[in-house]
């Protein structure tokens, strides 16, 4: 049994947990944190552990389960969390699961209640698609919806999907302020999306990384002009290419001390 008694953390990381340690883990009520990382849980873990979450008085704000060999039925269990009013949940790890498409709707479904408190999602490398931005969309554009970071790293969006993705980013509801799109197969297509998100009023958005992308000059002096707009509150931008930084440079110096951009080899 593991239990927490002084403390309002768990970190229990790659410690050859499996799916029947979830169900004799001892949850205190002053619980905060919960890190169950790189552990082999499984969607029949998780089960147990939602199962946990909903029955306990628990006041777990952080629960991290990345690389936990979890798919689309652990969303669904996720969600149930969310519908319950025993929930404080604000923060939420799931990355390197092979979650999908049906795994993020099911997870954003809970956004349509009253109940539901997530501030912060990471999901990155879950094998998303274009397909999944339309959920994550009407997330953003929920009155009940608080999400203020997202972490899509590492997943096939395309600009497909962040055209998508823009029209919630959009929406007077939304309150994002950091979004990391990093290794989702973009193109200077996609700079034209985002710049209409940042110019637009209001626009909460102030971090956003775009690293290795191929955005290539037009896509970059597009965001830079972007960033110059009296709406755009972004203060921290993210791009990797050696080809773009020349240019770059000079398209951003007239907006140098309202944004900063990090140009970085490695």
């Amino acid at each position: 049994m593991f239990t927490s008694n002084s403390h309002s953390y768990y970190r229990l990381i790659h410690c050859e947990l499996n799916e029947e340690n979830c169900g004799s883990l001892d949850c205190a009520s002053h619980l905060k944190e919960l890190d169950l990382s790189l552990n082999r849980l499984q969607d029949e873990g998780v089960n147990a552990l939602c199962t946990l979450l909903n029955n306990q008085i628990v006041t777990l704000e952080k629960l991290s389960l990345v690389d936990c060999g979890l798919t689309k039925q652990s969303c669904a269990s996720l969600a149930s969390v969310f519908e319950s009013e025993r929930s404080h949940l604000k923060h939420l790890d799931l990355s390197l699961n092979n979650l999908r498409n049906s795994g993020v709707e099911s997870l954003c479904a809970g956004s349509r209640t009253l109940l539901w408190t997530l501030e912060y999602l990471r999901l990155s490398h879950c094998k998303l698609t274009k397909h999944s931005c339309a959920a994550l969309a009407s997330t953003f554009k929920s009155q009940l919806s608080h999400l203020k970071v997202l972490d899509l790293t590492g997943n096939h969006l395309m600009d497909s999907g962040i055209r998508v993705l823009c029209t919630g980013l959009k929406n007077p509801q939304c309150t994002m302020k950091t979004l990391k799109l990093s290794h989702c197969d973009l193109s200077k297509t996609s700079c034209g999306h985002l710049v209409s998100v940042l110019t637009s009023k209001p626009s909460h958005l102030q971090e956003l990384d775009l690293s290795f992308n191929c955005l290539q000059d037009d896509g970059i002096v597009q965001l830079s002009l972007g960033l110059s707009n009296p709406n755009c509150g972004l203060s921290k931008l993210w791009y990797l290419s050696f080809s773009i930084i020349m240019i770059s440079i000079k398209f951003c110096t007239s907006v140098f001390f309202k944004s900063i951009l990090f140009l970085s080899a490695g």
